[in-house]
Order: structure tokens, then C-alpha cells, then sequence
């Protein structure tokens, strides 16, 4: 999407105005926070009347609105010509304008950058979204995120990355990561999530298991296009497989273990359909048991008491902005 020249002077602009969660927190207050969370901007529009670097960014980025050249040059000095010339910025009339959004987002211990399209249905804009839409943070990669075991490995894989959420964590602990994904345009703005964060991911093109095939991996985490979407409902890539019910996380489940090491992981957040008749996670947990040595934990479990839930306060908890979660 970006040359690494660019990259690198976009990283440096971002640094620079101090574009990170807690800076972004601290600048719009508490009820213009909760005002984002019902997808309303005023509040966080008048936080950031202000002016200034940061306040430019979250109004550009965040906040979906124009911003005058002379701020946008400001904020990313030498930046608005080639990010205009690779589709991420328009601008004209004297204002620029954010095509994509670029988000703060971090754990405990890091501050990072995610690259996503922009929060659809700010203050009830409403417009059809291109079936390659790319998600950003969401509540589900969240959770996954929070539940996913931190222990240090070699070689991990964020299947269906999207924006490359998961992928960046991953690089925390693994020594090799691969993310794969089937949206072309989710590839690219998971290179330059990578890049931006000078993450050393692998991103490769492909469905399920096959841009890995007869590769094992210590750790496997994916939040896949799990939605079971009613006949005759628009189709977008981030939500909808393409296959019938919940086939796709069952496919998941049971090819994981071909490619999980010894002793390995992989762990899903997904939907399974509750059928007549049919003890509710008496599915997953059926198709999980086959495995052996190597172990395939459907998140669903861990949203009921006594689960994982319990390990949450031990492991690294995301920050982003809250409340900007397209509804699924």
C-alpha cells in the first residue's frame, strides 16, 4: 500500500504528535468517550477544537472528518501527496480527507498502530459497505486477543487476519509469524499494520489452511468469518464465509490438529449454531475431543463460568478507542 520510505516517515509523524490510546484518552475526556461508544462525535469534536497534532489525527482519522491542509501538513509533514497517491487521504479545496483509518491500539507494554477502513454509522451515517470492507478493532478480536495463551513460542499463525490484529500480537511471543487472509485489500492493509509497527510478519493470500499447507505451528488464532447471516443479506468478506451454518469453524476445528506441533494450540473465537435437539457446545466440544497431544479450544468455552475466563487478569490486556465496533 505504501513504499517503506513512506512508512517510515508516517511512523515517525505518528510518534511524533504522541498519536497513541492513552494520549487520545486523555485528550477527549470521558464523555466524549462514552459519546464515541454510541458512535456520536460531537462531544469528541469539541474536545478537539483545540488544535494540534493529536487533535488534527483523532479529527482526521477517528472522528471522519475534513481537516484544513495546513493542519493535515502539519500533523504528517510530507505525507499528504503520497498517502493521497496511495488511496489512503483525498485532498482538495484546501482539506483533506481520511479514505482509511488509522487507529491507536496497544497492550500493557506496547503502543501500536492498526490500519482498517473507516468505523461505519458515525453519528448514523448511514452508506452500503463494499463486500472487501476491513474491519477494525471489534469487540471479538478483543476477546481473542485477551484470551489467547502468552507463552513464549516459535512459530505462530493468525488465520483470516483481517487488519493484522491478532498477527501483531502474536509477534510479541513467536519467534515466526504468519498471517493469511482472502480479501486482497485486508492483505494490504495487514503489510502495512506490520510495517507501520516494524513487525516481522509473514502475510500471505489464501482461504483456510491452504496458503500453510504442511506447515505445523505452536499456536494457531483465528476469529473467522463465523456470522450466519440469513438468506439474501449482503456478503462481506470480514463476516460471511461464503459456507453454509457454522461450517466454516467446524472445517477449522477439525483440520487444526494436521497443523499443530506437539503440545500446540489453536484457539478460536467463533459462533457455533445451537440446533433443536442438540446440547449447546456438545458440537464443538465433540469435534475439539478428537485431538491428542495437540489441543483446539473453541472460545465459546470461555465465556462460560469457571472457563478461561478465569486466566483473563493474568494475560496482557488490548487498549484501543472504545465503542467504534461496526455491528456485525
Amino acid at each position: 500500500m505504501l513504499p517503506s520510505s513512506v512508512t517510515s516517515l508516517l511512523r515517525l509523524a505518528l510518534t511524533r504528535a504522541g498519536f497513541t490510546v492513552d494520549a487520545v484518552y486523555a485528550l477527549l475526556g470521558d464523555d466524549a468517550h462514552r459519546a464515541l461508544g454510541r458512535n456520536q462525535s460531537v462531544p469528541a469534536l469539541r474536545a478537539t477544537r483545540g488544535g494540534g497534532d493529536l487533535a488534527t489525527l483523532v479529527r482526521l482519522f477517528a472522528l471522519q472528518v475534513p481537516v484544513d491542509r495546513s493542519a493535515a501538513d502539519a500533523a504528517l509533514p510530507g505525507l499528504v501527496e503520497p498517502l493521497a497517491a496511495a488511496g489512503m487521504l483525498t485532498a482538495s479545496a484546501g482539506e483533506v480527507t481520511a479514505l482509511v483509518d488509522i487507529r491507536p491500539y496497544g497492550d500493557e507494554d506496547h503502543d501500536w498502530w492498526i490500519v482498517c477502513d473507516p468505523t461505519p454509522g458515525l453519528d448514523g451515517r448511514q452508506a452500503p459497505m463494499d463486500p472487501s470492507y476491513v474491519l477494525g478493532i471489534s469487540e471479538a478480536s478483543s476477546s481473542l486477543a485477551q484470551l489467547t495463551i502468552r507463552e513464549p513460542i516459535g512459530k505462530a499463525l493468525d488465520l483470516g487476519t483481517g487488519c493484522g490484529v491478532q498477527a501483531l500480537h502474536l509477534a510479541q511471543h513467536a519467534r515466526q509469524v504468519v498471517a493469511t487472509d482472502v480479501n486482497p485489500r485486508a492483505l494490504a492493509m495487514a503489510r502495512l499494520t506490520a510495517e507501520l509497527n516494524e513487525a516481522g510478519i509473514d502475510v500471505r493470500d489464501g482461504s483456510l489452511f491452504d496458503p500453510v499447507a504442511g506447515e505445523t505451528f505452536d499456536l494457531i488464532a483465528t476469529n473467522p468469518p463465523f456470522v450466519i447471516s440469513p438468506p439474501g443479506s449482503q456478503v462481506l468478506v470480514y463476516r460471511d464465509s461464503g459456507m453454509p451454518g457454522d461450517s466454516v469453524v467446524r472445517h477449522l476445528v477439525e483440520n487444526a490438529d494436521a497443523h499443530l506441533n506437539l503440545g500446540g494450540w489453536c484457539q478460536i473465537l467463533a459462533n457455533w449454531a445451537h440446533r433443536r435437539g442438540h446440547r449447546l457446545g456438545g458440537r464443538a466440544g465433540a469435534v475439539a475431543g478428537r485431538t491428542s497431544a495437540r489441543r483446539v479450544d473453541p472460545a465459546a468455552r470461555a465465556r462460560r463460568p469457571g472457563g478461561l475466563c478465569r486466566d483473563v487478569a493474568r494475560r496482557r490486556r488490548p487498549r484501543h478507542r472504545p465503542g467504534l465496533h461496526p455491528a456485525l
